[in-house]
């Protein structure tokens, strides 16, 4: 997944993914902040809706402008329901989100089950990018106990106490952007910790 919320050059995001491809055999999906993020050397991309974004064209206008440039780079398109939390972060301030509350699971389970119900194939609870904490196990508990599709888990992943929690809430897929970038090592040692836990689980 190849993304972020300040990108701002189609050529620059195309030409990372490229050599990605040139390093991996792994598809690669597009987490794209706007249309200047679909790029023609991906595999496919996240057809998000920005689900508590109180502008239009994060919930509408953004899919309808890169809809037809990803016809026209036979991209497969993955519908996801975006829901973000955390009101200091970036994602927040660039799509206009109203935050979710925290202590409020019903809240973020209405929001999930609308999304499944439109036909959306992904929820995605979103942290933001350096979020100071992850969505509580609580939230993520209460949306993967309701809806039937599968729950992706982003912002604020720091250590192996935090991924076990998010785990055993329910998670299917745990975003971890920002310790890629700052702590490798400690990103080594996370995905060694979940392929252990998927084989005795």
């Amino acid at each position: 997944m190849v993304g972020g919320s300040t990108i701002d050059s189609q050529i620059d995001l195309d030409n990372f993914v490229k050599s990605l491809k040139a390093a991996t055999s792994l598809p690669i999906i597009i987490f794209p902040n706007n249309v200047q993020a679909v790029v023609p050397s991906a595999d496919a991309i996240w057809y998000m809706v920005l689900m508590n974004s109180l502008d239009w064209y994060f919930v509408m206008g953004a899919q309808i402008q890169a809809s037809l440039l990803i016809k026209k780079y036979d991209l497969e398109a993955i519908p996801m329901g975006y829901l973000v939390f955390n009101s200091e972060t970036a994602v927040a301030s660039m799509g206009r989100a109203l935050p979710l509350p925290k202590n409020q699971p019903e809240v973020a389970v209405a929001y999930s089950l609308a999304a499944q119900y439109i036909g959306m194939r992904f929820i995605y609870l979103e942290g933001g990018s350096g979020a100071p904490s992850p969505i509580p196990a609580e939230i993520i508990r209460a949306v993967a106990n309701t809806v039937d599709i599968p729950v992706i888990v982003g912002g604020g992943i720091r250590d192996i106490t935090q991924v076990n929690e998010i785990i055993k809430a329910g998670a299917s897929v745990i975003v971890t952007g920002t310790l890629a970038e700052q702590n490798p090592n400690m990103l080594e040692s996370l995905i060694t910790y979940i392929k252990g836990f998927r084989r005795t689980n």
